[in-house]
């Protein structure tokens, strides 16, 4: 076997989970350019010899320091948001729901309520370490959480389609 079919095989054996981890945090656009630069980084690694560290913690670890990369990124950029005018559901995902669905919602959020979401719901980060990764005040992280869940719940429960009244 050669070593090109011995990285093939790597990759075979592990894009499916690295990218499906990418697409809940990042969505699938900003996805598919992470788990690129992830999988090229670990054929450079491959060629230099250094094959016996790949492993899929390595490729989860990459994607996920790429991936707080992307997220500081994308709140250095966004304007604070100081407006918080209802309470936010908190994020439960029901029993019934598809891992697609789940995806569709966060892909519809802008990237820094996806963040929030996925290091809080997703990781499980108390909401002030989620403030320090993504570089924010404490209370604007809570007020983008809460904008975050109600846009959450709004495209991932949409209401249900009124009934037709008995003629």
């Amino acid at each position: 076997m050669s070593e090109s079919d011995d990285f093939s095989g790597f990759v075979d054996a592990h894009l499916d989970p690295v990218y499906g981890f990418a697409a809940a945090r990042v969505g699938r656009d900003v996805a598919d350019a992470v788990v690129l630069d992830v999988f090229r980084s670990a054929r450079h690694t491959f060629d230099r010899g250094e094959g016996e560290v790949l492993s899929r913690s390595w490729l989860l670890t990459r994607t996920r320091n790429r991936i707080l990369a992307h997220w500081r990124l994308v709140a250095e950029r966004a304007e604070p948001d100081s407006a918080v005018d209802a309470p936010a559901p908190e994020v439960r995902i029901g029993t019934d729901w598809n891992p697609d669905q789940v995806l569709d919602a966060l892909d519809c959020l802008p990237g820094a309520e996806r963040a929030v979401l996925a290091l809080r719901y997703l990781e499980g980060r108390p909401v002030a370490e989620v403030a320090h990764m993504i570089d924010r005040p404490h209370v604007t992280t809570q007020q983008l959480l809460a904008k975050a869940r109600r846009a959450f719940h709004a495209l991932a429960l949409p209401t249900a389609a009124p009934t037709a009244a008995p003629v």
